[in-house]
């Protein structure tokens, strides 16, 4: 009996790991989302000095998200946005038309890692 009391707890701790896991991603998808939103309206309307802050702060909400994030996803997929979002305060400064490639190359790999780190049943099977 102390045994199938174990695995229950065990399953539980998975299932509640999961859950979790998927919210703090959807949420954190959502809030890189609507910098990189930002960064794209002010570049577009010429406003360089709103859309330099909006990157310093994509940079900044990054750096802060990564360490959370670390926890739930291998350090390879967030290796790859990191050195995407080191560029993009420089790319805004500088008004380089890449920005917007790197924009949606970060989006385009937080979507690749919200489907692939969710628990859906295609993810588990």
């Amino acid at each position: 009996m102390k045994r199938v009391k174990a695995a229950f707890a065990l399953i539980g701790g998975i299932i509640l790991y999961s859950v979790i896991a998927s919210l703090f991603l959807v949420n954190w998808q959502g809030e890189i989302d609507l910098l990189i939103d930002e960064i794209r309206v002010c570049n577009e309307n010429g406003d360089s000095g709103k859309a330099s802050a909006a990157a310093n702060e994509l940079a900044h909400k990054w750096a802060k998200l990564e360490k959370g994030m670390s926890i739930f996803v291998c350090d390879e997929k967030l290796n790859n946005i990191s050195s995407s979002v080191a560029k993009v305060p420089q790319f805004v400064t500088e008004a380089n038309d890449e920005l917007d490639a790197e924009l949606e190359s970060i989006r385009r790999q937080l979507k690749l890692i919200c489907r692939g780190e969710l628990p859906l049943w295609y993810n588990l099977l």
